[in-house]
């Protein structure tokens, strides 16, 4: 077989199962902190502010808040933007300019309170003009099950190619070469084979 194409199946057998393996992994971590979530809130809040000159009196101050959190088995992402048209430069430190800044903070977990399964938010509060808000709230049951599906898939295939008599490693058809897989060159001795003692 041309090289070509055992390398591209090679490169794509390795991606494959990169991914599956980061999957796997992002599953593990779901999985821990939703159980940290039932005893901690976790918040990481990620803020700044900029001043725009508009005329030579008129100063535009726009704010930025993104608030991640976890408490009660779920996640949270709630992003908070607003802007304000001052007369001259404010002094209230609310408002004055600064660069990006990140803050993290733990309490005792809170129930997460959802709407049905899941919310989904965006919307301008009325008592401040020029607010826009947007509020995803979701159990981690979801990311859960997502994570969960490709090494569970892999799992199913590795075991349906030990049966069926193909190479665990490339799926190639190990009837011919029972002993060394001729596409990835890997030895199956030691692994499943199709069985040839019933034709006896």
């Amino acid at each position: 077989m041309p090289d070509g194409p055992c390398t591209v199946k090679r490169f794509l057998r390795i991606l494959r199962n990169s991914a599956t393996l980061l999957s796997f992994a992002l599953c593990i971590l779901t999985i821990v902190l939703s159980v940290r979530s039932c005893w901690r809130q976790d918040n990481i809040l990620i803020s700044w502010t900029t001043a725009q000159s508009l005329a030579p009196s008129r100063f535009k101050i726009s704010g930025h808040e993104l608030l991640l959190g976890t408490a009660g088995g779920g996640f949270w992402i709630n992003w908070d933007y607003w802007q304000s048209i001052f007369g001259e430069f404010p002094t209230n430190p609310f408002y004055l300019p600064h660069p990006t800044t990140i803050g993290y903070k733990s309490n005792p977990s809170i129930p997460l309170r959802l709407q049905s399964l899941y919310r989904i938010r965006y919307y301008s509060p009325g008592d401040t003009p020029g607010r826009r808000q947007f509020d995803l709230r979701i159990p981690f049951i979801f990311p859960m099950v997502i994570f969960a599906l490709p090494p569970a898939l892999m799992l199913m295939s590795l075991r349906r190619r030990r049966k069926t008599g193909h190479c665990p490693h490339c799926g190639y058809d190990l009837r011919a070469s029972p002993e060394r897989c001729p596409e990835c060159g890997k030895a199956t001795s030691s692994i499943g084979q199709p069985s040839t003692s019933t034709a006896r």
